[in-house]
């Protein structure tokens, strides 16, 4: 809402919406989980965004690419081009560059 508009989207069915949030909000503590450890064993890695910032917005990211993916109309090479697009925004904003032995 910074801008003065709300964007939150809600379905018309609010049992829906509690089911997405339950869901959405298991995976998000997997993720937030998941980058604290990595962050740990990689000295270098940056402490901000703190893990949990991060882990929501690489996880709303990470959900628009793949319902793009899913489409029909993207090609082999546009899907192989975005996914190595996105391992390599995931890896950067976790350890602030490739980690050693990677790739």
């Amino acid at each position: 809402q910074r801008f003065g508009t709300d964007y939150r989207y809600r379905s018309e069915d609010g049992r829906l919406d509690e089911l997405w949030e339950d869901l959405t909000r298991v995976y998000t503590e997997m993720i937030v989980a998941a980058i604290t450890a990595a962050r740990a064993q990689h000295p270098g890695a940056p402490t901000t965004p703190d893990g949990a910032a991060l882990g929501r917005v690489l996880l709303v990211m990470t959900e628009r690419t793949m319902l793009l993916l899913l489409r029909p109309a993207t090609d082999d090479q546009t899907r192989a081009e975005m996914l190595e697009a996105l391992a390599l925004v995931w890896e950067r904003a976790v350890f602030g560059s490739t980690p050693p032995g990677a790739r």
